[in-house]
Order: C-alpha cells, then structure tokens, then sequence
C-alpha cells in the first residue's frame, strides 16, 4: 500500500487546482518480525535461532522450514505451510522460557520454550493463531520439536517458577 504527497498552493483566494503528485511514499509496514528485547536469552546462539526461524517462516520456503526440525518431530506439510505464510501479517514472540527435560542418560538437558502469536489477514479465521514450540539441541544444533504434554507441565512449572509463584 503507498499513498500519495501533493502540495496545494493557491494565490490569492482563487480557487485551487490538484497539482501532479510529486512523490509516492510507501505507506509504513508494521514490523513484520517481533522479537522483544526482554525476552532474549543469555544464550546467543538460542535468540540467533528463534529469528533464524521467524524470518525462515516469514520467506516461505518450506525447504528451508523443514530444516529447522528435529529428527524426531514432523513439521505441518507443505501445502499447509504455504497457505497459512501467505497470510501472516505479523510474528510475535510471546515467551522463550529455558526448562530441563530428562535424557536417556539421565542428565536433564537444556531446552527452551517457544511461544509466539501470529496474526494473519484480517479476513482470516481466527485472525490470530497462537503456536507452542521446543528448541532442542540435537547434534549440536538448535532444532524445533512439538512439546508433548509432559514437557507443557514443566513449561508451566518453570514459568510460574520465573514470575515467583507456584505452578498450576
């Protein structure tokens, strides 16, 4: 969407013409990505990956999409993804939350919670889809996983542990 800046001029009282446009200024864009300050982690590698994925789904390429997922979790098909990135409008990120999740061996590992709100055109139904992610490290790399629901409750503990009051 533009829009157009045209200067008036009149002299003297007389009756003003429509000047020719002189310029077409594009009408401002609301960030597209939204990636509070507040809610980086002390991890760079883990903010780097969370706007890696935000601006990979923004472009649409679901090839590159589909890399971002870990072995062990199915990203939503092709013709899904596609469809649902042509209308978002805006990603927003709601919530990176670090939580410990147990290991074959037994040491608990490192995983973040994503949450993020997603507005879509406004002709969309909903206009606003909300998506819960995992980061997990696998081989050596940040991955996407779907949180099962036992990995939701220690999600909640350790939200509930960061504002200072009981879990639900």
């Amino acid at each position: 969407m533009a829009f157009t800046v045209a200067l008036w001029a009149c002299a003297g009282g007389l009756a003003c013409e429509k000047p020719a446009p002189l310029k077409n200024v594009p009408a401002p864009e609301p960030e597209l990505i939204v990636f509070p300050e507040h809610l980086r982690v002390e991890d760079p590698a883990v903010n780097e990956f969370v706007e890696h994925t935000m601006r990979t789904c923004v472009s649409g390429d679901y090839d590159a999409f589909r890399l971002l997922w870990s072995a062990t979790s199915e990203p939503m098909g092709r013709r899904d993804f596609e469809r649902g990135w042509q209308a978002v409008r805006q990603i927003r990120l709601d919530a990176l939350v670090p939580f410990r999740n147990a290991a074959d061996s037994g040491v608990p590992e490192l995983r973040y919670y994503i949450k993020a709100s997603i507005d879509l055109d406004p002709a969309a139904d909903p206009p606003t889809r909300s998506v819960q992610l995992v980061a997990v490290r696998e081989e050596s790399q940040w991955r996407l996983a779907k949180p099962s629901k036992t990995q939701l409750d220690k999600i909640a503990e350790a939200i509930a542990q960061a504002d200072g009051r009981a879990a639900p």
